[in-house]
């Protein structure tokens, strides 16, 4: 629609999405977003997010991951990620071989509202050609640039629903965060593992990873 009048926004010094619109003395404002914290907003449940994906909303390329009923965008992997992950994924793999399942980037069937996908998840033997996993011995996240949202976020959402240990592997500074022994929504210990330190997880005593070996 051709708008009779329109004012060029070098000639008046404005922005040019701002000058358009003040024609004939109308003003738009920009759109407030911050309602959107305070409205109802109605979430999706997993079986809602799954038709998704089977219906072609979602491409199979698209990375997201359902966190209590918001989809939410995953970080982009690094080349220092990726490399993390691979190898504490080959050692995990290997201590573990036919005592547990260990899957790099696998959905995880958490809860009816949150469907994650960790880095690295570690859950008992079964069969799961048609489902999921939905129960974890242990999980891990490799954060490089994810710290604070793993951390934040990503913590208490394992922690509430009963994840026994979690571990929180900071590749800036050096270090893994292990938590356990949920109780009450928290995790209620708290570990840091530095390079010169061995890692066990809760349900493996028996098997030693070094954290010097997984960070890049």
């Amino acid at each position: 629609m051709r708008i009779r009048g329109a004012i060029r926004a070098r000639d008046l010094g404005m922005h040019a999405a701002d000058a358009v619109l003040r024609v004939h003395g109308y003003h738009q404002t920009p759109m407030d977003l911050s309602w959107l914290q305070r409205a109802s907003v109605r979430p999706i449940n997993r079986a809602e997010y799954q038709a998704l994906g089977e219906n072609g909303i979602l491409q199979e390329d698209e990375r997201v991951e359902l966190i209590r009923g918001f989809l939410v965008r995953m970080s982009p992997i690094s080349a220092e990620h990726e490399w993390a992950v691979g190898e504490l994924f080959d050692r995990l793999r290997e201590a573990l071989r036919g005592r547990a399942v260990v899957r790099m980037n696998s959905a995880f069937d958490l809860s009816d509202d949150s469907q994650p996908q960790p880095d690295i998840l570690v859950f008992p033997k079964g069969n799961y050609r048609h489902r999921l996993p939905s129960k974890a011995l242990f999980l891990v996240e490799i954060a490089v640039t994810s710290f604070s949202y793993d951390r934040d976020v990503k913590c208490a959402l394992y922690a509430e629903e009963k994840v026994p240990e979690y571990w929180l592997v900071d590749v800036k500074k050096g270090v893994v965060h292990l938590y356990d022994r949920p109780r009450k929504g928290v995790y209620s210990r708290h570990r840091t593992f530095r390079a010169a330190d061995d890692l066990s997880p809760g349900a493996f005593p028996d098997i030693e990873i070094s954290v010097a070996s997984i960070l890049p």
